[in-house]
């Protein structure tokens, strides 16, 4: 999920919630591609639940 609040927006920011890993990271717009990309790498090795 990804949650683009006043405060992300003032600050250039995106705050990516993991629900499956229970996990919240932030990251810049600028760099949010790539590590969604990333993100999703990680998720289809992960053996599912």
């Amino acid at each position: 999920m990804l949650v683009v609040g006043e405060d992300e927006a003032n600050r250039g920011v995106v705050a990516v919630k993991d629900l499956r890993r229970e996990s919240q990271f932030e990251v810049s717009r600028a760099e949010l591609l790539k590590t969604l990309r990333v993100e999703i790498e990680q998720s289809q090795a992960m053996p599912s639940a």
